[in-house]
C-alpha cells in the first residue's frame, strides 16, 4: 500500500499481484467499503514505515524457522562481530562461529576502506549466507578512509543489509544501525555535529548498532583517559533506552556487561587479556540489558603480537515469552 499515491498491491484472490487504485478512490474509502470474500477475518493491516530508500530495505524470508521452546517462548540467536580488519577469513581457524539466525557486524571490516578490501569482505559474507539467513552491517571509521559514500558501499556490499541511521525489523526484533560519517574524526566522533543523528535513535529499540562506544563505557586507553567515544551517544541512550547496545572501535576494551534484573548491577567487564586495569561498570540506572564491545582484532601496542583475531564472535540469545518484551543473554 502506498498512502502517498493511494495505490495497492493486491492478489485479488489469485496468485497474480496487481497494482491498482480502484479508479482513483482514496485508501480510507476502499478500506471502509471492502467486503471481498478474500478478506476473510484478516482485512487490512496499516504499517507505518520509515522513509528508508527502497534498496536498503531487506527482504527476510518468513519461512526461516525460529526456535520455539516450552512456555510459549521464542528464541532468536544473534552473532555480534566487529573490527575484523580484513582478517575475517582467519576467524574460524581459532574461533569457530556458532549457528545463529542473525549476524551483525558493527564496522571496521577493512583497514583502509579500499574497493578491493570491501569486495574481499563481501565475498566472505556471501559464503556465510547459507549459515546466517540475515546479515546486517554498519560502516566503521576505517571503512570510510577511501572516501566512499554509503550508496557506493552498499553497491559493493550486496551480500548484506547496510544501515545508516535506519531501522529494520527482523523476527520481531527492532534493530537500528548508525554508520560512521565521512566527516567524523577517528578519535572524536563528537567533533562532527553527530548529536543530530544520535538523537534520531528511536525509543525502546531492541538492538542499537554503532561503531563507537558511549562516553565512559568501554572507552579507556589507559587508566583514566577516554578515546573515540561519544557523549551525545551516551545522552541519547539514556534518553531512548535501547535494550542492547553493540559496538566496537576500541580493541583493548573488548568486553561485555550484562545487567542483573534483580539487583540492576552489571556483571562482566573487559575481556582483552592484556588490559591491566579494573573494569568500570555502568551505573545501575543505565538502561541497557546487555552491552557488547566486540572489537575482535588484537591491539599490538598492548599485547605485542602480530595482527590477529584475538577474540570470538559473540553469541547473544534473545528470548521472548508470550509476545512481551525481549530478554537478552549470552
Amino acid at each position: 500500500m502506498n498512502c502517498a499515491e493511494n495505490k495497492f498491491l493486491d492478489t485479488q484472490g489469485s496468485n497474480d499481484v496487481a497494482c491498482w487504485n480502484n479508479n482513483g478512490c482514496n485508501i480510507q474509502y476502499i478500506i471502509k467499503g471492502n467486503t471481498s470474500r478474500w478478506a476473510k477475518n484478516i482485512r487490512w493491516w496499516l504499517l507505518g514505515c520509515n522513509s528508508i530508500p527502497i534498496e536498503t530495505v531487506p527482504t527476510f524470508s518468513n519461512s526461516i524457522p525460529i526456535e520455539t521452546v516450552p512456555n510459549n517462548q521464542k528464541k532468536v540467536r544473534i552473532l555480534h562481530l566487529s573490527d575484523t580488519h580484513c582478517m575475517h577469513h582467519t576467524i574460524e581457524s581459532k574461533f569457530p562461529m556458532p549457528e545463529a539466525d542473525i549476524l551483525l557486524h558493527t564496522g571496521d571490516f577493512t583497514n583502509r576502506g579500499s574497493e578491493e578490501e570491501v569486495k574481499f569482505f563481501n565475498t566472505w559474507l556471501g559464503e556465510l549466507k547459507a549459515r546466517y539467513p540475515v546479515i546486517i552491517i554498519i560502516i566503521g571509521n576505517h571503512d570510510r578512509w577511501s572516501g566512499f559514500n554509503t550508496p557506493t558501499l552498499r553497491s559493493l556490499l550486496n551480500n548484506a543489509t547496510v544501515l545508516e541511521n535506519e531501522e529494520v525489523q527482523v523476527y520481531g526484533l527492532r534493530i537500528y544501525g548508525i554508520s560512521w560519517s565521512l566527516k567524523q574524526p577517528d578519535g572524536s566522533p563528537d567533533s562532527h555535529p553527530s548529536k543530530e543523528f544520535f538523537y534520531k535513535i528511536p525509543e525502546n529499540l531492541d538492538i542499537l548498532m554503532t561503531h563507537c562506544p558511549p562516553y565512559q563505557i568501554f572507552d579507556l586507553i589507559d587508566e583514566v583517559h577516554t578515546w573515540g567515544s561519544s557523549k551525545f551517544l551516551r545522552e541519547a541512550i539514556e534518553l531512548k533506552k535501547p535494550k542492547v547496545h553493540l559496538f566496537g572501535h576500541l580493541h583493548e576494551q573488548r568486553g561485555v556487561w550484562i545487567k542483573n534484573p534483580g539487583s540492576l548491577e552489571y556483571t562482566g567487564g573487559i575481556e582483552f587479556k592484556s588490559w591491566p586495569y579494573p573494569s568500570q561498570a555502568p551505573p545501575a540506572n543505565y538502561p541497557c540489558q546487555l552491552i557488547s564491545c566486540n572489537a575482535m582484532k588484537n591491539h599490538k601496542s598492548w599485547d605485542n603480537l602480530p595482527s590477529c583475531i584475538a577474540g570470538p564472535a559473540r553469541l547473544i540469545t534473545a528470548t521472548q515469552k508470550k509476545d512481551v518484551n525481549w530478554v537478552f543473554s549470552i
